[in-house]
């Protein structure tokens, strides 16, 4: 217990005991006098309370991912999501309502984390001279975005 809540305890259970009658359990008096100023808390609640707060400190700290669906080669920003699937679906449909079949990949610009991935349908059943599928490129794109969680004054320079 912080000193200001352990200060404002005592004078709550001090002002409880001035007015309570002289038989009465002391005890009890300022029991009920914490209770009343919301100074008890229960013993698990602190222990929930304790593990939201950290919980909260590391998602406040922590960096989030966003995804993006675009076609660039036609200048459309399809949307921005929150999941990776669901930029992927956005992509999928829009592929599959201008008839594009195959086996579906996403196949990724690099190998790094943040590296945008496009979304090709390979053709099974025909075959080029390299004994290799068709490949169809759509020029969809879904890209992993990071948002900072905090500015950073010296990220600029």
């Amino acid at each position: 217990m912080s000193a200001g809540r352990t200060v404002a305890a005592a004078r709550v259970i001090v002002a409880a005991w001035e007015y309570a009658s002289p038989l009465t359990d002391l005890a009890s008096v300022a029991a009920e006098a914490l209770e009343s100023a919301c100074l008890l808390q229960d013993p698990e609640l602190a222990r929930e309370l304790v593990a939201l707060r950290a919980r909260v400190a590391e998602l406040e700290a922590a960096p989030t991912l966003i995804y993006r669906a675009e076609h660039p080669e036609s200048g459309l920003t399809l949307g921005t999501y929150a999941t990776e699937q669901t930029a992927m679906d956005h992509c999928l449909a829009l592929a599959y309502r201008e008839g594009a079949t195959g086996l579906v990949a996403w196949v990724p610009d690099d190998g790094s984390k943040f590296s945008p991935m496009e979304l090709t349908f390979f053709d099974l059943k025909h075959v080029d001279g390299d004994d290799a599928s068709a490949q169809t490129c759509t020029g969809y794109i879904v890209t992993p975005l990071e948002i900072d969680a905090s500015y950073d004054e010296e990220g600029d320079e």
